[in-house]
C-alpha cells in the first residue's frame, strides 16, 4: 500500500483589491495555525501567478509518480 503525501497550498485572489472580505494578515495566520503554506495572487499586477501555477505542475507530477509506485509496489 502507498500513503500519498498531502500537499496543501493556501492562495488568496485578487491581492491588488482594497475591499477584501480576508486580510493579507488573517490569511497568513490561519495558513500558520494550519501549518500550511500561503501565498497571495493578483492577475492584475501579475503577481505570484507563474510561481502558483509551477507548484500545481509540481504537485501533480508528484501525483503521477505516486500512482505509478503504487502501480508497480508489489504486495
Amino acid at each position: 500500500m502507498v500513503i500519498f503525501p498531502v500537499i496543501v497550498l493556501a492562495v488568496g485572489n485578487k491581492s491588488d483589491r482594497e475591499d477584501r472580505c480576508v486580510s493579507t494578515e488573517e490569511a497568513k495566520q490561519l495558513a500558520d495555525d494550519l501549518k500550511i503554506s500561503f501565498v497571495e495572487t493578483s492577475a492584475k499586477d501579475n503577481c505570484n501567478v507563474e510561481q502558483v501555477s509551477i507548484f500545481v505542475r509540481i504537485v501533480v507530477i508528484i501525483i503521477i509518480i505516486f500512482i505509478a509506485a503504487s502501480e508497480l509496489s508489489v504486495e
